[in-house]
């Protein structure tokens, strides 16, 4: 640098708080190191349960679950052996309950019309009533195969539906877990907000009294060609000062 540039000249800038703000400031660290030292400042751990146990009706609907899983519906199991005994033909030759009174009543009637005919004994009346008694055996056999396929077609349903009591009573243990939840968290709110309540009366308290606590800053300003250096150097230090006042 060429000895007739000007050089930049070194400046020392300090603060201090309002004087009113310095014992207020110095309670407030007295009153920090105190809440430090008991212990204050830590947050535990919330010490109770945090998490709500299983309802009693959610123990119930567990255990009523997997009985019926373990042991299987008898709904099932009725369907179940009714398609073993109707593959094994045990229904073909069943004699169902009420139908012999409707062969009697075909028999009678064919007996009449046969009678009135002078035909009664002939072969042609046996083999009518052969028929007749045919048809309603055969009848009866399709009405009750119908019935009974229906019945094993929706078997699976009805063994679905033993569960609907269970899985209610567990929906309702649900709601109340998650009730008891609820109020274990409103717990752990309350307690942390009695451990916080210290530390933020002191961090509101700090906030309040504002200002700030000083310090010291460093720095250079460029040096003014001509003149006194020394007296360029006192008026950016009286430039700083007003610009800090």
């Amino acid at each position: 640098m060429p000895d007739d540039e000007p050089k930049p000249v070194k400046t020392t800038q300090q603060s201090q708080p309002w004087a009113e703000q310095i014992p207020l400031w110095k309670q407030s660290f007295k009153d920090l190191n105190s809440l430090k030292a008991s212990g204050g400042l830590r947050v535990n751990p919330f010490p109770g349960q945090t998490y709500a146990g299983a309802a009693p009706e959610t123990g119930q609907a567990w255990s009523a679950i997997t009985q019926r899983a373990q042991e299987g519906s008898p709904v099932l199991q009725g369907a179940n052996d009714l398609m073993q005994r109707t593959i094994s033909g045990e229904f073909l030759n069943a004699d169902v309950p009420g139908i012999a009174a409707i062969k009697d009543k075909a028999r009678t009637a064919v007996n009449s019309n046969f009678a009135g005919m002078g035909r009664q004994g002939s072969g042609a009346h046996d083999a009518k009533i052969a028929a007749e008694l045919a048809g309603i055996d055969f009848a009866n056999y399709q009405t009750e195969r119908g019935i009974q396929d229906q019945a094993m077609r929706f078997a699976p349903q009805f063994a679905m539906s033993d569960y609907q009591d269970a899985q209610m009573l567990g929906t309702v243990g649900k709601e109340r877990q998650a009730d008891l939840q609820n109020q274990i968290n409103a717990e752990i709110e309350r307690y942390n907000a009695l451990q916080q309540a210290p530390i933020n009366e002191l961090a509101l308290y700090q906030n309040l009294i504002g200002g700030n606590l000083g310090g010291t800053t460093k720095g250079t300003v460029p040096g003014q060609s001509g003149g006194n250096p020394w007296l360029s150097a006192l008026g950016g230090l009286g430039m700083l000062g007003a610009s800090f006042a």
